[in-house]
Order: structure tokens, then C-alpha cells, then sequence
């Protein structure tokens, strides 16, 4: 390993978390498991070419460069498939002891917490057998059947360091490894993004700083003391996320916008209305929200081509309704705003040369639950009528990372007629599955409006 990348600052945060910062990808098929050498094979085929995929990721090394602290891409020549396929992992629908993997959820949050090998590019595909659906939600057209799958179904889990990948990198991959054929490879090794040089707007990067700076509310609830990693994923009611669109107010509505909606929602089912000592609203939990900077050229591109913003979560709105307009009205532009981090960008890459500590602070201010103790991430799977060796795809859920005690990620995929809800929670015990079944009552109330 001869040749080395410096990380984007974009990655080089991402690697400053203290946790693992694995986020993932599950597709659901029907079907029995393809045979573990078939699917290695096709790996080799399908993601052989792709260059990030062999990246590995290096700690500063020592001598001058720990100066400046930043990790480093190591350039191999390639990887070995079987360390990346992982062996076949059983789950069953409840954890009665008789199931060393448990649940399907607790599979999940498990490798969410585990660190990627080191030594090695950043990513696995895990190959689960014995899906049988995962938990649906009620909405005003009854329970959605998600289980019984024919023959069982599996899934693939494919996992990676969000350094490495973000969530439409994943999507692209995957679908680089479906039925059809082989796409030819024209990935290319990654260069650091560089903010363009343009004259700095005086007045515009003050007020981006000045919302970089803003703190909100703790996530409610018990204490970060108590906080325990948890998944939980649900199939929403497809006609009544439809019914939620044909709304007034929700004509038109993203899937980012609704999941916003749900999240302030949920959080003020789950925990109620908070207020201060002499009854103000206490501080607007902040939300995170990852905004794809990819272009119609670059729309295949592999790495992390996002920027991030952050909104107050309107959980003291006090109807479904009013949270959706407000959700609506937070979202306005906000392409446009995630791209004008890059002056902000410009100014910490210049920081950062006086030592390690600038990042340090930043990464962790930025992960602190006070500065966003919620993230949403909604994304699109756009051909839904597609297979993996002639297993049709029913239904794919993101894996959003899982960030420090007292915080929680929604995720919500859709693809063809299903949504699929995940939550990641680091807050107390139960709170991923009570959230995600407060998603669920919260849409119910949406839809019921029409």
C-alpha cells in the first residue's frame, strides 16, 4: 500500500465520532438464500472495478502528519470477497433464548455498534436467513400484512464506515449487484472536495455560523446514563402515507418532509410536551438532515457528497396537521442551504492548520446531543421491480448510524408501494420500538385528516 488520499473534511469528521459510525443498507427478498459462492461471485463481477471499495482507513500516522491529525486512504489493489461476504446469520422474530442472533433488530443494532476491521476497506455484505417480514403499523385503512413472506425470505445487509459511503452510495452499489447486466465500472480514485474559491459573503457566513452555533434541547426522557442501543423497523401503511399527501397542506409533500413531521410527532407522543421551570417551551429539540450535493453528472458517484443541515423540530406544534406545514416551511431551500456550508468549510479547513484540536472541538460539538439529538434521512428507491438472482425485492430499510447517548436517527426508505421505518436509538431502554410505533400513530392521525 503505496499510495495515499487524504480524507475531505467530511470524512475526516466522520471518523471522530467515538463510536463505530456504521450505517447500512437491508434489502428484503423473497425466496431462499442464493448460495454463498454465487453471491461472492457476483460481488467480484459487480463491485471488483469500484476503487473507494478498496480503500482502507488509516489512523495518522506517526512523524510529521500526526501535526495535523488527519486519517489518511491507503490504496490497495483490491479485496478479497470472502472477507467481505460474511457467513450466513439465522434470526427469528422474537429472542426466546433458542437464537444466538435474536431478532432481526437486534441483529442490526449489534453491527451498528461494532466497529469495521481494521486493516481492511471499510465495508461487509451480511447475508441473513429466516426474515419473515418485519413489524407493520396500523393506519386508517387497517394493519398492512408485512409477514409470511414466501419461503421465509432473507435479507442482505450491506454495512459500511460512513466515511467511506453515505446513503446513496449504498443504493448505487446495491444496485450495481441486481439481476441484468454488469454495468460497466468507470469508478475512479477519490480526491479530497475542495469548496470552490469564490469571494467569501461577509454577511452570509455569519449567519451560517450563527446557525452552526445554535444549540437546542436535550432529547427528553431519562438520562444519557441510561441509554442503550436499539433498532426497530416497521413497514408504514402505504394508503395511508398516501392519504397523508392528498392533505392540503401535504400536496406534494417529500418523504423527507413526512418523516420530519413524524419525528416531531413521535417524539411528543413518546415523551410529551416540555416545558421549562415557570411553563415556557423548553428548548426545540435540533434535527439533522444530510442534503445530497450530487449532480445529474455526478449522480453515481461513490464517497460522502453531502453537506447537513439543521432544523428545530416543531414537537411543541400541537396537531399533526400544523406540524406537517411547519415541517414544510423548514425544508424550503434547503439544497441550496447544505451547499452554502462550503464558506463555512472554508473556514475550518483554514483552522484546522493551527493543529488537531479544531476538528476535535468540531466533531465534538457537532455530535453532541445538544447540538442535534435527532436525524432524518429519507431516501427513494426508484426501480422497485427488480431481483437478486431471480429473488424479487420486496422492501428496503436504511441503517442510519448510531450516534452518542441521548440521541436518535429516523430513517425511512421508499420503494415501489412500501415505506420502510427505521429507527436507531442511543436514549433508554424500549425507546426505538415505542418511537417507531408513535411514527406510526402519527401517521394514523395525518391520514385520518383527509
Amino acid at each position: 500500500m503505496d499510495d495515499y488520499i487524504d480524507l475531505s473534511l467530511v470524512d475526516e469528521l466522520l471518523t471522530r465520532n467515538g463510536l463505530a459510525e456504521t450505517v447500512g443498507f437491508v434489502a428484503f427478498f423473497a425466496g431462499d438464500l442464493p448460495d454463498p459462492g454465487t453471491l461472492g461471485a457476483r460481488v467480484a463481477e459487480r463491485w471488483g472495478g469500484e476503487a473507494r471499495l478498496r480503500l482502507v482507513l488509516e489512523p495518522p500516522p506517526k512523524g510529521y502528519r500526526r501535526l495535523t491529525g488527519r486519517s489518511r486512504w491507503a490504496v490497495t489493489d483490491g479485496f478479497d470477497p470472502a472477507e467481505h461476504v460474511l457467513p450466513v446469520v439465522e434470526v427469528s422474530e422474537g429472542n426466546d433464548g433458542s437464537n444466538p442472533a435474536g431478532s432481526l433488530d437486534e441483529l442490526l443494532a449489534g453491527q451498528l455498534r461494532r466497529p469495521m476491521p481494521a486493516g481492511s476497506p471499510p465495508w461487509r455484505l451480511l447475508p441473513v436467513r429466516g426474515v419473515r417480514g418485519v413489524r407493520g403499523v396500523r393506519g386508517v385503512r387497517g394493519v398492512q400484512d408485512v409477514r409470511g413472506v414466501p419461503d421465509g425470505g432473507f435479507a442482505l445487509v450491506l454495512l459500511a464506515h460512513h466515511a467511506l459511503l453515505d446513503g446513496n452510495s449504498l443504493m448505487t452499489l446495491f444496485r450495481l449487484l441486481l439481476d441484468g447486466p454488469a454495468e460497466p465500472t468507470r469508478s475512479l480514485l477519490p480526491q479530497p472536495r475542495r469548496a470552490p474559491k469564490r469571494p467569501i459573503d461577509l454577511a452570509r457566513l455569519i449567519r451560517a455560523l450563527n446557525a452552526e452555533l445554535r444549540t437546542g434541547g436535550p432529547l427528553p426522557g431519562r438520562r444519557e446514563s441510561d441509554a442503550h442501543p436499539e433498532v426497530a423497523l416497521s413497514v408504514l401503511d402505504h394508503e395511508s402515507v398516501r392519504a397523508a399527501r392528498t392533505l392540503p397542506v401535504g400536496a406534494g409533500a417529500t418523504l423527507s418532509e413526512l418523516l420530519l413531521c413524524w419525528a416531531a410527532g413521535a417524539l411528543r407522543s413518546a415523551y410529551g410536551h416540555t416545558e421549562t421551570a415557570d411553563g415556557r417551551d423548553a428548548a426545540p429539540v435540533q434535527a439533522s438532515i444530510p442534503v445530497d450535493l450530487r449532480t445529474r453528472e455526478t449522480a453515481h458517484q461513490l464517497g460522502n457528497i453531502v453537506s447537513a443541515v439543521r432544523v428545530p423540530l416543531p414537537s411543541h406544534t400541537p396537531t399533526p396537521h400544523a406540524r406537517l406545514t411547519v415541517c414544510r416551511q423548514l425544508l424550503t431551500g434547503v439544497r441550496s442551504r447544505g451547499r452554502e456550508q462550503h464558506d463555512v468549510t472554508r473556514i475550518v479547513e483554514a483552522a484546522n492548520r493551527m493543529g488537531p484540536w479544531v476538528l476535535d472541538s468540531l466533531a465534538a460539538r457537532g455530535y453532541s446531543p445538544a447540538y442535534a439529538a435527532v436525524g432524518t434521512t429519507a431516501l427513494k428507491w426508484r426501480n422497485p421491480q427488480c431481483a437478486l438472482d431471480h429473488r424479487p425485492l420486496l422492501r428496503i430499510a436504511a441503517l442510519p448510524p448510531l450516534h452518542r447517548p441521548g440521541t436518535v436517527n429516523f430513517g425511512a426508505v421508499a420503494c415501489g408501494r412500501t415505506v420502510t421505518l427505521t429507527v436507531v436509538s442511543h436514549a433508554e431502554r424500549g425507546a426505538a420500538r415505542r418511537l417507531a410505533d408513535a411514527v406510526g400513530h402519527e401517521l394514523e392521525l395525518l391520514a385520518a385528516q383527509v
